[in-house]
């Protein structure tokens, strides 16, 4: 059944005849390519005729079943039409129904949506051709001739041929489909053209006021127009949001996931894994290039999983050509044969597939999940699984010892002996270093530890090659006892030199203070007065020498990973000793202004170092990133060594490191369905066992930039564009990295409005997938890692930009934009299950100080550091329940680190929240308890992104900004 509305309706209030709002108004304001020539915004009702009811919409509703019309005329693509001004419309008693009794008397704007089947629909109709409507039958060439007749309800009219086309061509500009389920409802408004055959096909009802009365509010509208769906919009129209104007930007939206067929449905894909930029590929590289988008992979290979399926088989089913892995997404041509998804090669299935009666095809554990491990047989080892090593190098300078590290160090490692990853053959040793290397002799014959001291750093060589490496469970004794006496050892040297850069020829973990002495000596290359300086250029984020990048690829021949610890009270020169970590695939530590009295900074290292102690680890490792054929990977971001175009050397894997890589469209994907990644690491794990993870990424192939800009997920392409800014800054300048962010806005912003042919030329308008683009490039300006005009260390920044390519991405976005959440109300939220449990879910609010009430207590979590704000008019109740107070003034001026353990349930669920915030993050944020009037207000406040700082605009000022650039 096909329901067609005619509606009347005027723009602004009228004391006789208001004038009517053709469709074509509506679609040449939005640029529709259906649009003819735009009627005048206003036009005098004389103009139009004095017929027409004055209410400001009388929408007339006709039932048309299409399924009794004969097949002699096939009638599913017409539309009711009067002819030569003569109604061709049984009357108002008949079959034409009023869709409300007594609608409102004005209108203020009418939604109008378009359909590209309906547009070709009424093409047909003026010009002959054949179309389908909902897949019936075609409208015969004779449907145009003189007699031609539209059917409803068994009754026909005769339409002339002479007035015909002529209607039809212009209701072609003026009707659009709204979809629905068992029927399309037709919207016309008419133009000025036909609004005298309108007037004598649908007279002036008395019902209908003859009069304007005030204009009505939106929600007046929609209920007494409810039949004529005011929201529904074009698609590419519905989904634009032009934040010059919008508010209300903050959400909390889901994971997008990619909409693969049905048959895809059941499989197991976790996207926190494995993720594309866009859910929807684009077909060719011009449609990618059209839309402005970047186009990228995320991946997480080595993530701590609950739930991993481990696969042990003697046979490893894998593509002849391109040896991609089995997974969900082949094809089974049958009990014998698959198709590889990414070369498109038949494969043969092996005989345990084929005979085995346990388990089906369909149902094999590499069909059904996206993430498996397989048991590699001996053929994917070059030699025999090498045991688990760990030498821990500390630095004993008279500056570093000073800062009360080595003992807190110490003391960690003791006690977290037994949860170092291995097995039984796990081997230790430990070299301490100021101007002389000094090694430890912990055989287990020996009574006690011997050092041995080497005073030759320029030619470094091993005194006793046997036994500076010992297996841990022979000797852990002596182990023990070595870190009981280091701290007092070097209690009362005076020695500031650190030759780091010799110790670091021998093995290096650990480092706190700048190397001045020895191969790879720094110095000083920071002006602390030039910090806070708008300056474009930093050239010190260079390294200053090669000396570590050298030293980290011959580690990384060998199997060695350093990882980088620095606890430095003053310029280290990160830059510079970065490079052994990035080019070994290790990780890097940074603790600014390090002091055993500075206590949340030493409970941070604390619980980062015992982490990193007893968190898992892959050995000896490789990755291989392959695509399906038409597509390349290029520009890898992370800790790693390219050993080829797409392996990634990998001396060790931890579950705490992440990698993205830019993806290309080289050829046409037009053929096909789904474009499909699959990443392969192979390792050793600490036991021994040699180990393939599969990871696999499928995403559809569309043709149409609506489905492009409907499938983006902004969290990741933000997260790709600040490994892309990170390279440019290097590569280039910082400045030139915040001009490409900003660029990103401005290019997408264009060819967004170019596709929704918006004639606004400064309006920042978007999709609404990324209406949050703006404010989190703002964030990323604002961030650590590319402001300027504001105090930032060389080395603050250095870490910085390191955390950007290797930290996981929901720790990024949190660094850029974090979440501020109001602790009074979060008794008032519900529990959210999760597949780890129940757990709270608050709204995240702005991070504006319009959102900050002086009678609240606000948490703010940066990812990398928590704050609590207390207010000074908060309830003293609530200050006695969280933080065992009597007031506010009781509170202490400076900060607190910790939430007191009390036993009442605002204090639980509070506690409770920030563990689930901390649980499985890679690094552990301190926390800080402030007061309203704290002198550390200011570390607080520059973390809101949305207001102007002394130095930075806020959000509306930034996207002032934008307008000016897009003008």
């Amino acid at each position: 059944t096909v329901t067609i509305e005619v509606a009347r309706m005027s723009r602004r209030k009228y004391p006789v005849n208001p004038p009517a709002v053709a469709a074509s108004e509506y679609l040449s304001s939005s640029s529709d390519p259906f649009a003819s020539e735009p009627l005048p915004e206003m036009q005098h009702a004389a103009d139009l005729g004095s017929n027409i009811p004055s209410s400001s919409v009388a929408p007339y509703t006709y039932n048309y079943d299409m399924h009794t019309a004969s097949d002699q005329w096939h009638s599913e693509n017409r539309v009711l039409a009067p002819s030569n001004g003569k109604s061709s419309l049984p009357s108002s008693g008949d079959h034409l129904k009023f869709a409300n009794d007594k609608p409102p008397a004005t209108y203020n704007t009418l939604d109008v949506a378009h359909s590209e089947d309906l547009k070709q629909s009424f093409q047909s109709i003026s010009s002959n051709n054949q179309n389908q409507i909902h897949g019936t039958k075609p409208v015969p060439d004779q449907s145009h001739k003189a007699g031609a007749s539209i059917i409803s309800k068994r009754r026909y009219y005769p339409v002339q041929d002479t007035a015909s086309n002529a209607t039809f061509r212009k209701f072609e500009q003026d009707v659009a489909v709204r979809p629905g389920t068992d029927q399309q409802q037709f919207k016309l408004a008419p133009s000025k053209s036909s609004v005298s055959q309108m007037n004598q096909a649908f007279p002036s009802n008395s019902n209908y006021p003859q009069s304007s009365p005030s204009q009505p509010n939106q929600e007046m509208i929609q209920q007494q127009f409810g039949s004529m769906a005011l929201q529904h919009q074009p698609q590419h129209l519905a989904n634009a949001v032009n934040l010059s104007q919008e508010k209300n930007l903050f959400d909390n939206t889901v994971t997008p996931k990619p909409e693969l067929p049905e048959i895809f449905r059941g499989v197991d894909y976790d996207p926190s894994i494995f993720r594309c930029t866009l859910n929807a590929m684009p077909h060719s590289s011009g449609l990618l290039s059209k839309c402005k988008v970047p186009l990228g992979l995320y991946i997480h290979p080595y993530k701590d999983l609950q739930n991993l399926t481990v696969i042990s088989s003697s046979v490893i089913t894998r593509c002849r050509v391109c040896r991609t892995y089995l997974n969900p997404f082949v094809t089974l041509l049958s009990n014998h044969k698959w198709k590889c998804n990414l070369c498109f090669r038949v494969n043969d299935l092996p005989n345990e597939f084929i005979y085995n009666s346990n388990t089906s095809i369909n149902k094999r554990p590499e069909l059904r999940n996206c993430t498996v491990e397989f048991i590699a047989p001996s053929e994917y080892m070059v030699r025999p699984p090498q045991p688990a090593v760990y030498l821990f190098m500390f630095d004993v300078s008279f500056t570093a010892t000073s800062t009360g590290y080595l003992e807190a160090a110490c003391r960690i490692l003791k006690e977290e002996l037994d949860n170092l990853p291995g097995d039984s053959r796990t081997m230790i040793g430990i070299i301490a270093f100021d101007s002389s290397i000094h090694f430890f002799n912990l055989k287990s014959s020996l009574p006690q530890p011997q050092m041995l001291i080497i005073s030759e750093v320029n030619d470094v060589f091993l005194p006793s090659p046997d036994d500076l490496l010992v297996n841990l469970q022979e000797s852990k004794e002596l182990v023990v006892s070595l870190l009981d006496q280091l701290p007092n050892l070097f209690d009362s040297s005076r020695n500031v030199h650190s030759a780091t850069g010799a110790a670091m020829q021998a093995g290096y973990k650990l480092l706190v203070s700048l190397p001045n002495f020895g191969p790879g000596a720094l110095k000083m290359r920071e002006d602390p007065n030039q910090r806070a300086a708008s300056v474009k250029e930093i050239p010190q984020l260079v390294p200053a020498t090669d000396f570590y990048k050298k030293l980290a690829l011959d580690c990384c021949g060998h199997q060695i990973c350093i990882d980088l610890f620095s606890l430095a009270t003053q310029y280290a020169d990160l830059s510079s000793l970065s490079c052994v970590s990035k080019y070994s695939a290790g990780c890097i530590y940074y603790y600014c202004n390090y002091h055993r009295t500075n206590s949340a900074i030493s409970m941070k290292f604390e619980a980062e170092f015992r982490r990193y102690l007893s968190r898992n680890l892959g050995l000896e490792a490789v990755m291989r990133i392959r695509c399906t054929r038409g597509l390349s990977i290029h520009t890898f971001y992370g800790n790693f060594f390219v050993r080829s175009t797409d392996l990634l050397a990998l001396p060790n894997i931890n579950p705490d490191s992440s990698f993205g890589m830019q993806v290309s469209i080289e050829e046409s994907l037009s053929d096909l369905k789904l474009a499909c990644f699959q990443a392969a690491l192979l390792y050793t794990n600490t036991k021994g066992e040699r180990r393939i993870r599969v990871h696999t990424l499928a995403v559809p192939v569309v043709t149409s930039p609506d489905q492009i800009y409907g499938s983006l997920d902004y969290r990741l392409i933000v997260n790709l564009l600040s490994k892309m800014a990170v390279d440019r800054t290097l590569v280039a300048s910082i400045s030139d990295a915040r001009e490409a962010l900003l660029n990103v806005i401005l290019d997408t912003t264009k060819a967004y409005k170019a596709h929704i042919r918006s004639s606004q030329k400064s309006e920042v308008i978007l999709p609404s997938s990324l209406k949050l683009l703006p404010l989190l490039i703002l964030g990323l300006l604002k961030h650590t890692a590319f402001r300027l005009g504001t105090s930032t260390s060389l080395d603050a920044r250095t870490f910085a930009l390191h955390q950007f390519n290797t930290l996981p991405m929901e720790t990024i976005l949190l660094t850029i934009y974090p979440a501020l959440y109001a602790l009074h109300d979060l008794d008032k939220n519900e529990m959210l299950n999760t597949v780890s449990g129940a757990k709270l879910n608050p709204p995240q609010l702005p991070l504006s100080w319009e959102k900050i009430y002086k009678n609240g207590i606000y948490l703010l979590d940066a990812g990398t550091i928590m704050f609590i704000w207390i207010g000074k008019t908060v309830d003293p109740r609530l200050i006695n329940e969280l933080f065992d107070k009597d007031n506010f003034s009781s509170l202490p001026d400076t900060y607190m680190v910790s939430l007191p353990d009390l036993n009442n349930p605002l204090s639980n669920l509070v506690r409770k929240f920030l563990v689930s915030l901390r649980l499985s993050r890679p690094v552990s944020p301190p926390l800080y308890i402030i007061r309203e009037d704290s002198r550390f207000r200011k570390e607080f406040s520059q973390n809101f992104v949305n207001d102007r700082t002394e130095a930075t605009m806020s959000y509306f000022e930034f996207i002032v900004h934008v307008q000016k650039q897009l003008a």
